[in-house]
């Protein structure tokens, strides 16, 4: 299948709304809910299986909509109950790709500490002085951001380039740095 011949994404989903940690607490608090429901303990119990469900099956996404002209960014409390904001594309002429370092840092006993550190590649888009910079999703590797990227441009009528943080810092400045 040709690059051409596949369609341009646009629905990117997130992921899960809370890390992995929380979710694993909220699937033991459905455990406990359930187990009080099944004792009678039904405020308890009912209000435990709303906290379980909302902690484990929240989720967040960006949706773009060429027909509107719109971007969509929602967040979808137990699993189904979407809340969105919405705002024009057209104020918005640059497309490309960021590079971004995402660290996670673990303690054990207050002596050990543990930083876990990925590399993620952003497609973000940006008015035409780069004071404004929205965010759409996150990938793993930087040609399948890249290869995003440059069919988003060419949908959205954007103009993609090569992210360079000096560039940006001499169009924000007004000279040279």
């Amino acid at each position: 299948m040709n690059i051409l011949d596949r369609p341009v994404p646009r629905h990117f989903d997130h992921g899960w709304n809370f890390p992995l940690r929380i979710r694993i607490i909220g699937f033991v608090f459905l455990l406990f809910a359930l187990l009080q429901l099944l004792m009678g303990m039904y405020f308890i119990g009912g209000a435990m299986l709303f906290l379980a469900l909302f902690i484990s099956f929240s989720f967040s996404g960006v949706k773009i909509d060429v027909d509107n002209q719109q971007i969509s960014e929602y967040i979808a409390y137990l699993g189904f109950i979407r809340i969105s904001k919405k705002y024009s594309y057209l104020k918005l002429h640059y497309i490309t790709v960021i590079p971004k370092r995402v660290s996670t840092a673990v303690s054990a006993n207050m002596v050990q500490q543990t930083v876990d550190t990925n590399y993620k590649f952003s497609v973000c888009l940006f008015t035409e002085s780069f004071r404004v910079k929205k965010t759409i999703v996150d990938f793993e590797t930087k040609s399948e951001a890249t290869e995003i990227t440059t069919q988003l441009a060419h949908l959205l009528k954007m103009n993609y380039f090569e992210y360079d943080p000096q560039v940006v810092r001499e169009k924000l400045t007004g000279r040279s740095v």
